[in-house]
């Protein structure tokens, strides 16, 4: 037989469903009739969490579908890796919900949900959130994808070709109707021209004639094509490129239409009071679009124009999120699965549109309204190895909306920055490798090799028996490793090495630490807070195989079958051991079993289930 059991939603009773025969006859009649309830597992986040799915697409948790993939962490090698398959639930938020804030990301969670945390001598665990007590927890500096991205294929729209009428063309059309003896009237019957577009195309009031329009009327007086009368050189519409699909040049162009752009029903618009920066993007409409624009000196700053209705509705259809008003801009979906030098040079437009260099405060900043921008600018910015701050500026002024702000301080990231995205303003670009030699590799807000000075100490370097740590100001602190003080460490050893005896030792820290600093994960500090929920669900995911995922930028456990495995067929007990010899049916949680798991998997058993049990 097989069954399942699943809270009733006033938490009083139970709901069984029971079937003789095997666990596929269960699912199945379970597919056909939902069980109502929920789960008696907290392992929640809130419903607006961004998840990185493994074609490089960041969605909301609660927009997920099953048998997505997502980005996960290999935790043996701490890397980016893809987890090809998950399994969403949703649940009825708790009145209390926990808000974790690092330096860098944000995100909302039940207090039994679980998340990787270091403790303070390096060890890598499972904690509850509300069990946190001081540990570092992980967050991927740098996101690799494993598949091979692609361009995105664009809609097309209708662009009509528009003629020159010459003073010969007109001639002739005036001359071949009158000779036909129609009326104004008497065409327009015949052709669906309306008679006064005629009047004023033969008048001259009008001097160009849309293609479907020259055809009727020549079709009606029997005239042939001739480049004499009708010219197909326009200055608009004619030769117009429209890309089929998505290309650097257009991606620079979407980001600073994000940042600086207006649309109308005809026209695209652009204030800018940087010139270069004018010409600049005058020239990348020129090159992608092969159409030109107008550029005029306003008090204080510049405008420059493109009119074309036919680029605004292609606009329109192919990037419907970014016409929205301001505050409710968002990126395209598709942009996270791009190549990467499509995803540089969007944040070059938008760095060029929105972003600044702060000499004083050491760092690059990029402020817009729309927070949905601004988040997934945050997560994208990890694709390129870049780290950034984010921060949230309130507007005092009636109607006014805040201003989202993200700022990148320090000089790794910066370094990144500069050769990955950069600006196209030279004034910038001399501003960011000015700020760039200020800065020194300190930081604080993130450590890459989290273990506390003073474990540190005792179980490495003590044993090495290595004396004149007092030379480089190295005390067993309680404080945390930071990249400079890890480097001054084993540059120290290096220096003293020949009077280490076991060699080995020093191979082996090197390995551990290589591990670390090499690795895809840093660790930072979490300021956990107890909120009241504004939600009416939360959501949990299954993730095969890896139990973990990245939402909003911080590494998360495996949610609602981290203990159990999903109700099929392969995760139905009972479960044997490796030689077949032992078999066992078990109630209950392995708290541990994805630690032990992982240690089993060292020693070469193999398990063919998810479950805790087979553990």
């Amino acid at each position: 037989s097989a069954g399942v059991c699943v809270l009733l939603e006033n938490k009083k009773a139970l709901s069984v469903r029971k079937l003789p025969g095997k666990v596929k006859d269960l699912e199945h009649f379970i597919t056909k009739k939902p069980l109502s309830g929920t789960l008696g597992i907290g392992h929640c986040l809130a419903p607006d969490t961004y998840v990185f799915l493994s074609d490089g697409r960041i969605k909301k948790i609660a927009e997920l579908e099953n048998q997505e993939g997502v980005i996960s962490i290999d935790l043996a090698k701490l890397i980016c890796r893809n987890s090809n398959e998950i399994t969403m639930f949703r649940h009825k938020s708790p009145p209390f919900l926990y808000q974790v804030k690092t330096p860098y990301f944000t995100f909302m969670a039940t207090g039994k949900h679980r998340i990787f945390a270091a403790t303070n001598s390096g060890e890598i665990v499972e904690r509850k959130i509300e069990e946190l007590n001081g540990e570092l927890i992980g967050m991927p500096r740098r996101i690799s994808l494993a598949y091979h991205p692609k361009s995105f294929r664009l809609k097309p729209v209708f662009v009509e070709r528009h003629f020159v009428v010459t003073s010969l063309g007109r001639a002739k059309l005036c001359q071949m109707r009158h000779a036909s003896r129609y009326s104004l009237k008497e065409v327009e019957k015949l052709t669906g021209v309306r008679s006064e577009y005629i009047r004023r195309i033969e008048s001259g009031e009008r001097t160009s004639i849309e293609k479907d329009r020259l055809e009727r009327l020549l079709k009606c007086y029997n005239i042939n094509f001739c480049e004499d009368l009708f010219k197909a050189k326009n200055y608009i519409t004619n030769d117009l490129s429209l890309p089929k699909f998505t290309n650097d040049g257009l991606m620079q162009i979407l980001g600073y239409f994000i940042g600086d752009g207006h649309i109308t029903e005809r026209m695209i618009r652009f204030k800018e009071s940087n010139l270069q920066i004018c010409k600049i993007y005058q020239a990348l409409y020129k090159k992608v679009f092969n159409i030109d624009s107008n550029l005029k000196k306003k008090r204080g700053h510049y405008v420059f124009v493109i009119s074309s209705r036919f680029l605004a509705n292609w606009f329109r259809e192919n990037f419907p999120t970014l016409v929205l008003p301001i505050s409710e801009k968002d990126l395209p979906e598709f942009v996270g699965s791009l190549p990467k030098s499509q995803i540089s040079k969007l944040l070059r437009g938008l760095f060029d549109a929105e972003g600044t260099v702060g000499m004083q405060a050491g760092q690059i900043s990029l402020g817009m309204v729309s927070k949905h921008v601004i988040q997934k600018i945050q997560l994208l910015l990890l694709r390129l190895g870049v780290l950034s701050t984010y921060s949230e500026q309130k507007r005092i002024e009636e109607n006014w909306n805040n201003v989202h702000r993200l700022s990148i301080n320090d000089k790794e990231s910066m370094e990144n920055f500069e050769k990955e995205i950069s600006f196209s303003a030279l004034e910038k670009q001399k501003k960011l490798r000015s700020l760039i030699n200020s800065k020194k590799y300190f930081n604080y807000k993130y450590f890459c090799f989290p273990i506390r000075l003073d474990k540190f100490y005792y179980a490495y370097l003590k044993p090495m028996e290595i004396r004149g740590w007092h030379k480089i100001g190295m005390k067993p602190k309680k404080s945390y490793l930071t990249n400079y003080r890890l480097d001054k460490i084993l540059k120290w050893i290096q220096k003293e090495r020949r009077f280490i005896k076991e060699k080995y030792k020093i191979e082996e820290l090197i390995s551990v630490v290589r591990k670390f600093t090499e690795s895809d994960l840093v660790w930072v500090r979490p300021k956990i807070t107890k909120i009241t929920s504004t939600y009416d669900f939360v959501y949990d995911l299954e993730v095969n195989p890896t139990s973990n995922f990245i939402g909003n930028g911080i590494l998360q456990h495996n949610s609602r079958w981290a203990t159990h495995g999903a109700p099929n067929q392969v995760n139905a007990h009972p479960h044997l051991d490796c030689k077949g010899e032992i078999a066992l049916v078990h109630n209950g949680i392995i708290e541990n079993y994805a630690k032990l798991k992982t240690e089993l998997i060292k020693e070469g058993h193999k398990f063919t289930s998810q479950t805790d049990t087979e553990v």
